[in-house]
C-alpha cells in the first residue's frame, strides 16, 4: 500500500527521464537516513529510556516488547518496503527483544494501550483505504496503460474527493496522455486542497512549460523548489535562468539539479560545465611546460570527461630574466587526452629558464 498511513507524503516514484513531474526530493532523504546506522549499545540505551518514557507517561510497556518481535518477524522477510529502510537504520534483534522483556521488571506493563483512541483517530483513513488502493494502482498503470489508470483515479476521487493527491496523480494521468491543459486544471485542484505540497507545482510547472507558458511554468517551478528542491526543478529554472542571461543563477542551478542520478543529473552536469569551462577553463584543462631539445614546449591534459574546442594558453618564459610570452592555441583535444605543443621559443644550454603557465580559454565541443 502506498499511501496508507504512512505514505502520504512521499507518494510519486518515477524514472526522471521519463516522468520528471515524479521525482521526489524525500526519495534522497530516505535513502540517506537510511544509510546511518545505530551501535547496539545506543539501540539498548534507545529502548530502555523508550520504555521509561512510557512508564512515566501512563502506557504500558508491554507493547515495547510485542512491537519488537513483530519488527523481528517482519524483518525475516526483507521485503522491499518503507519497513526496510528503517531496518537498515534500526536493526530489529531477538536481543532487542529480550532486553525490552528484562526491563518489564523495572517498568511493570499494565499501562494504557491506546487502542480505543487509536482506532479512533484512524476510522476515516481505515475508511479511505479502498481509495487510496486504487490510487496506488492508478499510479503504477501510468506508463502500462493510462486509460485504465484515469478510470482508477476517477474512482478514487469520487471515494474521497477531499484528498490532494488524487488530484496530482490525475494531472500526471493526463499530461502522460499530452492533454496539459486538462492536467494544469487537475493540479489547481491538488493545490487548492493542499497548497503546501511541491509536487503538485512541479506537475503543473512541466505542463505550463509544455504549453509554452513560461512565466506561468518558473513561477510554479520556484513554488516547488521553495517547498522541497528537487533536481528536475532546478534543472529546468537553470534554463530559464540562463535564457534571461542570469549565468550565475543557471550555473548555481545547474550545479545543484547536476547532484542527481539518471538522464536530469546527466544534463544539468553537462550544462554546468558548458557555462563553467569558459568561466574557469583552467579547472578543466591542465599545461605544464615541457623542455626539449633546447625549446620550451607546453603539455595540455583535458581532464573535464568532456571534449573541449578553442583552447587557449598562455606561456611565460624568463630566460636570464628576461621575459617572454607566448600565445598557444589548441583547437580542439578529447576528454581524458594530451597533447604536448611547441611554444616557438628556445633556450640555450647554459640558460637560466623559468617557465610559467596559464589556461586562458576552453569552450565545450558539443
Amino acid at each position: 500500500m502506498l499511501f496508507g498511513l504512512a505514505g502520504l507524503g512521499v507518494a510519486l516514484a518515477a524514472d526522471d527521464s521519463k516522468h520528471a513531474r515524479a521525482i521526489v526530493g524525500a526519495t534522497s532523504i530516505g535513502l540517506h537516513l537510511a544509510g546511518q546506522r545505530f551501535g547496539r549499545n545506543q539501540e539498548r540505551v534507545s529502548d530502555y529510556h523508550g520504555m521509561k518514557y512510557m512508564h512515566g507517561a501512563g502506557y504500558d510497556t508491554s507493547a515495547a516488547v510485542t512491537l519488537q518481535e513483530k519488527f523481528v518477524a517482519l524483518s525475516e522477510g526483507r521485503k522491499s518496503n518503507w519497513l526496510q529502510g528503517l531496518f537498515a537504520s534500526h536493526p530489529p534483534s531477538p536481543e532487542r527483544v529480550a532486553n525490552n522483556r528484562a526491563a518489564l521488571a523495572e517498568f511493570p506493563p499494565g499501562g494504557e494501550l491506546g487502542k480505543a483512541r487509536y482506532r479512533a483517530h484512524m476510522a476515516a483513513l481505515f475508511e479511505d483505504q479502498q481509495a487510496y488502493d486504487l490510487a496506488d494502482e492508478a499510479r503504477q498503470n501510468i506508463d502500462r496503460n493510462s486509460a485504465r489508470a484515469l478510470r482508477l483515479i476517477e474512482e478514487a476521487i469520487g471515494r474521497q474527493p477531499r484528498e490532494s493527491l488524487f488530484y496530482g496523480i490525475r494531472g500526471d494521468i493526463l499530461a502522460s496522455q499530452g492533454r496539459h491543459g486538462d492536467a494544469v486544471r487537475s493540479y489547481d485542484n491538488a493545490i487548492e486542497r493542499n497548497p503546501d505540497y511541491f509536487g503538485h507545482y512541479l506537475g503543473r510547472g512541466l505542463s505550463r512549460d509544455t504549453l509554452g507558458d513560461g512565466r506561468m511554468a518558473r513561477a510554479d517551478l520556484e513554488r516547488s523548489n521553495s517547498l522541497l528542491p528537487t533536481p528536475f526543478a532546478s534543472y529546468k529554472l537553470g534554463g530559464y535562468a540562463l535564457a534571461d542571461g542570469q549565468r550565475v543563477e543557471a550555473k548555481r542551478l545547474f550545479e545543484a539539479a547536476s547532484q542527481a542520478s539518471g538522464d536530469v543529473g546527466t544534463a544539468a552536469r553537462t550544462a554546468f560545465v558548458s557555462l563553467d569551462v569558459e568561466d574557469a577553463p583552467w579547472n578543466y584543462v591542465k599545461a605544464k611546460p615541457v623542455f626539449e631539445d633546447g625549446q620550451v614546449m607546453v603539455e595540455v591534459s583535458n581532464t573535464s570527461g568532456y571534449d573541449l574546442v578553442d583552447i587557449v594558453l598562455r606561456v611565460h618564459v624568463e630566460i636570464n630574466g628576461e621575459s617572454v610570452y607566448r600565445r598557444v592555441d589548441l583547437s580542439d583535444l578529447a576528454s581524458g587526452y594530451y597533447d604536448v605543443l611547441e611554444s616557438g621559443i628556445h633556450y640555450g644550454a647554459e640558460d637560466d629558464v623559468n617557465v610559467g603557465t596559464r589556461v586562458l580559454e576552453a569552450a565545450p565541443g558539443w
